[in-house]
């Protein structure tokens, strides 16, 4: 396909293969159509793409991700003045930048490591400036200017008893030993999975739930960072303010040799095409479905053997279970089929043509294909989006989602637009808790972004059918609920409403103390409420309670402020 004319992103490759198949007439449009239909294996959807794209001269752009030290010295150069404004989150975002594209062992790499040590140290983070310091030195910082750093080194290590310390979450909520669920890894025992034919799998009550109770706690069994790279491990997605670059890209930073190391299964197959995936502009959860076909690559001999494993407990970590998880692939349109196997073509392309993925195995192509296109299915209700606090350009706290993570378990919860549950994280850990009181026997619901107090009923109905392909009947659907400010008002509360909504502030700056403070309250004023839903009073201290245990989660605070 060398010589085919490139496009720059996905949608543009997409839709200028539709608008060549719908140009070639009504007749060839409905035979292709026909064709792919007729085909059984999405190896023979591939091929059919490969074919069609090599028909019409269509081929995705492949960018060369390189090191470039003049790139490198820019972005310094842009930290320096930053740094001389005092502006130093953003100067320690342009040094790690300049990080990560200077040329390995270089100057420019030595430059870069000992200019991030100064604003680090600026900050305070003494162990995390000694350690850029190091790394300067190991590479070719220059001899002229080591009197300055060693300077700063030995202030540094004069004043790391001093460090301070960054606390991304609190202590992370754990289930006790005499609770936790003999069939499910991650849950407590309040909990037990269901099946029926309509709903597939789902969670019930076993006894009552009471509000804020830890349902479960569970770690995902893969996960991607996808925002926010300058300061997340590209592996672990840690909190890290002196992560160390990949030797060979520009894409990826670790927090650790060890994290670094421990990529290494995956990196080096994706590290020669991040920039082209990148580049495709896809919804971030698009490529979990890659990361998983790539992670799985070692394990691809043992494959059948890995999901048709046996046993009674649902365990979170391991591969089955994800792999179980509903496609609803006979439910799709063929629009839809067609639109899911050009992408799984566009990655299985990207990887044949640019790394060496699959040599030595001819199988392999299969099990790929396979995998990209079974989660391409999955992901809209099974992947999960980890998110984190942080300040806004209104300086207050806002949730923004910095990857997206595959958990088995939480991918169970069905959808209601009045959920009784809500997801929080602790690192990549996630754990659920009630949100109202949940009663024996009752299903726990999550929520898939669609609330009834913020969107009405018709929006919801229709953007859950259109993203998820199913007719939400929840009550808030079933019984008619209107917005918050359509909701009925219950005047007897109101003084206690007011006095929690006097926090609203604080919350909204993070503030842990307020948050720890109030939260029995709020538990309190949620119970006398609960008879009276759907009111408006409610609804305000539930998402009060949301606020807190957000808190309670990743916050990632202004440097400024620690």
């Amino acid at each position: 396909m060398k010589n085919q004319q490139s496009c720059q992103d996905n949608e543009e490759i997409y839709e200028r293969l539709m608008n060549c198949i719908k140009s070639s007439g009504p007749d060839e449009s409905q035979q292709i159509t026909r064709q792919f239909l007729k085909l059984s294996t999405i190896v023979e959807k591939v091929d059919f793409v490969i074919d069609l794209l090599s028909k019409y001269d269509i081929s995705p752009e492949y960018i060369k991700d390189h090191k470039d030290n003049n790139k490198s010295s820019e972005l310094r150069n842009k930290g320096n003045k930053l740094f001389s404004l005092k502006k130093d989150e953003e100067a320690l975002e342009m040094y790690t930048y300049s990080i990560s594209f200077a040329e390995n062992k270089s100057e420019n790499l030595g430059l870069a490591f000992a200019n991030r040590s100064a604003v680090l140290f600026r900050f305070e983070l003494f162990e995390e400036c000694l350690r850029d310091i190091e790394k300067a030195f190991e590479n070719n910082y220059p001899d002229a200017l080591k009197p300055k750093i060693i300077e700063r080194k030995e202030k540094a290590l004069s004043l790391k008893a001093k460090q301070k310390k960054i606390q991304y979450y609190e202590p992370m909520p754990s289930i006790d030993a005499n609770d936790r669920n003999p069939l499910i890894e991650c849950a407590s025992n309040c909990v037990e999975i269901k099946n029926d034919s309509k709903q597939g799998r789902f969670v019930v009550a076993t006894r009552d739930i009471e509000i804020g109770e830890i349902i479960a706690v569970e770690s995902p069994t893969f996960s991607i960072l996808t925002d926010v790279k300058w300061c997340h491990c590209h592996h672990c997605l840690k909190l890290c303010y002196n992560p160390l670059p990949c030797n060979s890209c520009t894409k990826a930073l670790f927090c650790s040799p060890s994290c670094k190391n421990n990529s290494i299964s995956y990196h080096k197959y994706e590290c020669p095409i991040l920039a082209t995936i990148e580049s495709l502009d896809y919804n971030s959860c698009r490529f979990m479905p890659l990361r998983i076909g790539i992670s799985m690559r070692d394990r691809y001999k043992n494959f059948k053997a890995e999901i048709e494993q046996s046993g009674s407990v649902y365990k979170s970590g391991r591969y089955k279970e994800i792999h179980d998880l509903v496609t609803n692939e006979m439910n799709r349109l063929p629009k839809d089929l067609f639109e899911r196997a050009t992408c799984t073509t566009f990655f299985y392309i990207i990887l044949r043509d640019h790394t060496d993925f699959f040599e030595g195995g001819e199988d392999f192509k299969g099990i790929f294909a396979e995998l990209i296109f079974r989660h391409l299915q999955t992901m809209a209700c099974n992947f999960h989006d980890i998110s984190e606090l942080c300040l806004n350009s209104n300086r207050i706290y806002d949730s923004i989602h910095i990857g997206v993570g595959a958990y088995n378990f939480m991918s169970l919860f069905n959808h209601s637009c009045s959920p009784n549950v809500c997801r929080n994280n602790f690192g990549t850990y996630m754990s659920i808790s009630a949100i109202e009181t949940i009663k024996k026997g009752d299903q726990l619901f999550d929520n898939y972004g669609f609330h009834f107090a913020v969107h009405p009923k018709s929006k919801r109905q229709a953007a859950l059918k259109k993203q998820y392909a199913f007719d939400c009947d929840c009550q808030a659907c079933k019984n008619n609920w209107g917005t918050l400010n359509e909701l009925k008002s219950i005047d007897e509360h109101r003084i206690l409403i007011n006095s929690l909504m006097k926090h609203h502030g604080e919350l909204s700056n993070a503030n842990l103390q307020v948050a720890i403070k109030i939260l029995p309250t709020v538990k309190e004023a949620m119970k006398k409420l609960e008879k009276s839903i759907p009111c408006y009073e409610f609804c305000l201290v539930q998402e009060i309670l949301k606020q807190c245990d957000g808190i309670f989660g990743n916050v990632r605070r202004s440097l400024v402020q620690l």
